[in-house]
């Protein structure tokens, strides 16, 4: 029969130990006492560890890298203004609030301020909206859509075919066509295309 080894009856001592209120007793016969010793220095060399002092240890820099972390799943509006108001509620002056928010990277304290009021006002779609704007002026496909429609659906069909041979330069073809067929004109020799190639691509 093969030795046991000394990993399985120490994971379980670890989990009695982390599943329960009181103290794994040392002779309950589940583990040697070297195991024991083990675990006790283990556990004196964490009580060792020095205590973080976090002003000494945290630096403007360390709170940007953090606050460029987080950039990356939630928006900086959010971040900016979850920074502000927790800098505000702990008594921090306008001014200072401004400055830190500068060095990380986050909205100045002025646009956190506002986006904190609208916030605590109740306006909640107004402090999810963009306001970027978006399209000022309607494009091709706005006046066309039936070609747009048609046009992915010839994408489709010419992308699927066994032999795909299918270049930009034939979307844009069928587009021009699509595009005096639906109109109702013959279209002159030397004219460009409606689409170029390259919005095609």
């Amino acid at each position: 029969m093969p030795r046991k080894t000394k990993v399985v009856p120490h994971l379980n001592t670890l989990n009695k130990k982390r599943y329960s209120t009181t103290t794994v007793d040392e002779n309950d016969g589940s583990g040697s006492s070297e195991e024991f010793e083990e675990m006790e220095s283990d556990s004196n060399n964490m009580a060792d560890d020095e205590v973080v002092d976090f002003q000494d240890k945290i630096s403007i820099e360390n709170i940007a890298d953090v606050f460029e972390l987080c950039q990356a799943t939630c928006p900086v509006k959010y971040l900016s203004v979850l920074m502000y108001m927790s800098l505000r509620h702990l008594g921090i002056k306008w001014t200072d609030s401004d400055n830190i928010l500068r060095q990380i990277g986050a909205f100045k304290s002025e646009t956190s301020h506002k986006w904190s009021k609208a916030f605590l006002s109740g306006d909640f779609d107004e402090f999810v909206s963009e306001n970027r704007g978006g399209k000022h002026s309607p494009d091709f496909w706005n006046y066309f859509p039936e070609i747009e429609i048609s046009a992915k659906q010839f994408t489709l069909e010419r992308c699927s075919q066994k032999v795909a041979s299918f270049t930009s330069m034939d979307l844009a073809l069928f587009i021009d066509t699509a595009y005096y067929e639906t109109i109702g004109i013959t279209k002159d020799t030397d004219s460009e295309l409606i689409r170029s190639v390259s919005s095609c691509r």
